[in-house]
């Protein structure tokens, strides 16, 4: 005779974001950006490239580089969408962003507005 075992409680949590070290140019560096709720007013709270002065935390802009579309009847952090890696493009004009969605976007850093590079 088999006795049923409670099962231990699902968590839809997930693991940490991804480790992606901040790109450098010249006295700018270059990270992903994650929104506070306040700054997020109730949306979007990654997704963005920041660019900060030296080595401080003196924003000087930030773009948004890719929509996450939300289900609101999911916790939001099994929804989110971290970059896996930054890079610098050859010319030294864009940061490129790939993320966990597999998705590869360039951010043209001259002035500040993102493309999708590829699907």
């Amino acid at each position: 005779m088999s006795q049923d075992l409670p099962l231990p409680p699902v968590s839809a949590k997930r693991a940490g974001a991804p480790k992606v070290p901040a790109v450098r140019v010249g006295d700018v560096r270059y990270e992903q950006a994650r929104l506070s709720r306040k700054d997020a007013d109730g949306g979007q709270r990654l997704g963005y490239l920041a660019a900060y002065k030296g080595d401080t935390d003196e924003l000087l802009w930030r773009v948004r580089v890719y929509v996450i579309k939300v289900n609101p009847h999911l916790e939001g952090d099994v929804q989110d969408v971290f970059f896996t890696a930054l890079a610098l493009s050859p010319d030294g004009h864009q940061i490129f962003v790939d993320n966990e969605d597999g998705g590869r976007f360039a951010v043209d850093i001259d002035g500040n507005h993102a493309v999708h590079a590829r699907p």
